[in-house]
């Protein structure tokens, strides 16, 4: 059993939400604002970092160095379609995020600051220090992305016991949630037996896909898929995006597109319209100050939406048939379907899922599944008691496929895609006749993506080489190389390739602290100010409104009280440049040991009221 508890994190492309096991069930972790779901927003200002919501709010004042959807940016590179973000190239291909004083971080690490916050809100919530963490992944993620996801959650703290599909994590939180989990000495009222299930899980970023065969306490996927960067809520206000952009454009003659601010507004309305158009037929869409002395407004309907985003809405149609597809299934093969994410609140979107699956049990699920599935699952990898749930054994498949190439010789499948895992996978390798040797062995995904570059020298010129693939469930991949006759090996471990350099990795997460601890200090000043002006202001408030105190009271305690209070507002609104936290404290308690001793005098007449 480990020695901190291990929480589950929804790694979400727009939101976060974390769970743990606690007291025989899943918790749902609430942040600073009371809400299960954090935005996955950080916005960079000249005195630090906002997170969530908050981050939100001010996107509009810091257009330029607001950084959100950040998941979709693992693994891009220089070149790519970055969307609203200004790229910075640091002398290679690998992209990193302009933000204020000249300082331009990774992907990874703005990745690593959302899982920080993420383990903030659990460290608060069970007053414990919190190591180990289960986390969420689209299907459709690469090597290369499931690495920069560990990276990110070392520069955070956090050692990750495991890697779930999205999808899969849906299907472990929403079989818990309608309690039909396998509970111990207890015969469920509604059991899982053995039956087949679709998840469809359409969110803010990406669409997530999986075929699973479900039998009592055993959840196997069969097939996952689904698409990272072009399919999810963030594409279709995008594509309201461009169609008011271009209204503006016909109507007023303004290219919002010029405009980071105007065009921060615009992208809100739609956000707020998507969401409105989902229970209604049309909206009207207003956005002030859209260009100078200019504000626009029109009118959207559903149909307008639904036309806009027709090929997106086919396209996830088609991701679950090709799905379907490659588990050898039909959609009449499956007993229930289970729905989840903000898309599925748009009409369209249901009514296309109910036509393709007809006669089959649909549930929608809740927002929180997967991060009580991640949680369900970290408990079990932690040794936590999970009473009164039997142990679940979850089994994953890969999403790709890995070959190897000797060239010229042609690329050698070694592990299809959809294997169960942990799994490993040997096959042979011919060697080309005219290649000089040693020779270079490439290790491909996908058929196109490559892993790692090897070279590889045998005592002996073998007409074969035998490799050896062993993954694990937690983005593990290794590589052994042999002789046609065993011997030689050469064992190659894909993260040494696809993971950042140590000293890169130490000299990220020694950045992510420090800025971790500066935005600390920040929130701890901001809140210390509120507290001091709340007190000074209920204070004033309480002698105001008590006229039998303020005519008994000494007129030099008056203006002690007053002096008190005007101290406490001042020091409220300036103390940032001027008092440091333990100063602030300090002269909390002074002020108050003031006001008592004040108002110690006039207790009989306090008591009277």
């Amino acid at each position: 059993m480990l020695e901190t508890p291990a929480i589950g994190i929804d790694l979400g492309t727009t939101y976060v939400r974390v769970s743990v096991w606690r007291n025989g069930r899943a918790e749902t972790i609430l942040n600073e604002d009371g809400k299960d779901a954090t935005p996955t927003c950080i916005v960079v200002t000249p005195t630090g970092r906002i997170y969530g919501e908050t981050a939100i709010e001010h996107s509009h004042i810091y257009p330029t160095t607001t950084i959100r959807d950040v998941r979709r940016l693992l693994d891009r590179r220089i070149g790519d379609k970055s969307g609203p973000f200004q790229f910075k190239s640091p002398g290679n291909d690998r992209p990193r995020l302009a933000a204020v004083g000249g300082k331009c971080w990774y992907p990874e690490q703005y990745t690593a600051l959302i899982l920080r916050k993420a383990k903030a809100m659990a460290e608060t919530h069970l007053g414990t220090a919190i190591k180990y963490a289960v986390i969420t992944i689209p299907s459709a993620f690469n090597f290369k992305q499931l690495q920069a996801i560990l990276d990110a959650a070392e520069m955070a703290g956090l050692t990750v016991l495991r890697l779930i599909k999205d999808s899969l994590a849906v299907a472990l939180g929403h079989f818990w949630e309608t309690g039909q989990l396998p509970v111990t000495g207890l015969d469920n009222a509604a059991p899982l037996g053995e039956k087949n299930v679709l998840v469809f899980d359409l969110g803010g970023g990406t669409l997530d896909v999986a075929v699973l065969t479900i039998e009592d306490s055993i959840f196997e996927a069969k097939v996952a898929g689904g698409k990272v960067t072009d399919l999810g809520g963030i594409d279709m206000d995008n594509r309201l995006l461009n169609h008011l952009a271009h209204e503006v454009y016909h109507r007023h003659g303004k290219n919002v597109f010029n405009n980071a601010r105007a065009l921060a507004r615009l992208r809100s309305a739609c956000e707020r319209a998507k969401c409105t158009l989902s229970l209604t037929d049309s909206t009207t869409v207003v956005v002030d100050f859209v260009d100078e002395g200019l504000n626009f407004s029109t009118t959207l309907t559903r149909v307008q939406l639904e036309d806009l985003c027709e090929d997106l809405l086919c396209s996830s149609m088609e991701t679950v048939m090709q799905v379907l597809s490659d588990a050898r299934m039909k959609p009449q093969d499956m007993h229930e379907i289970i729905m989840v994410g903000g898309m599925l609140q748009m009409p369209k979107l249901q009514q296309m899922l109910t036509d393709q699956f007809q006669g089959i049990n649909i549930q929608v699920g809740s927002g929180k599944a997967a991060a009580h599935g991640a949680g369900i699952l970290g408990a079990m990898l932690a040794g936590t008691n999970v009473m009164p749930l039997k142990e679940v054994l979850v089994l994953d498949v890969t999403s790709h496929s890995l070959s190897v190439q000797i060239e010229p010789g042609p690329q050698v499948l070694i592990a299809k895609s959809c294997n169960t895992i942990p799994c490993r996978k040997k096959e042979d390798v011919p060697i080309p006749i005219s290649i000089p040797r040693p020779f270079l062995v490439q290790i491909v995904e996908q058929e196109t993506h490559q892993l790692a570059q090897v070279p590889y020298q045998a005592n002996h010129w073998p007409g074969h080489i035998q490799v050896d693939f062993n993954l694990g469930c937690a983005g593990e991949l290794i590589v052994t190389l042999c002789d046609d006759q065993g011997q030689n090996p050469l064992k190659v471990d894909i993260k040494d390739s696809l993971r950042l350099p140590r000293n890169e990795l130490n000299r990220m997460t020694t950045e992510v602290e420090q800025a971790w601890e500066e935005d600390e200090h920040v929130q701890a000043h901001k809140a210390a100010r509120l507290r001091l002006e709340q007190y000074a202001l209920t204070l004033r408030s309480n002698i105001i409104r008590n006229p039998k105190l303020v005519a008994h009271m000494r007129p030099t305690d008056m203006r002690k009280l007053d002096q008190v209070i005007a101290m406490g507002l001042q020091l409220s609104v300036h103390m940032d440049a001027v008092m440091t936290r333990s100063e602030l404290h300090d002269l909390q308690e002074q002020i108050e040991m003031e006001t008592n001793r004040i108002m110690a005098k006039y207790l009989g007449v306090l008591l009277e009221e």
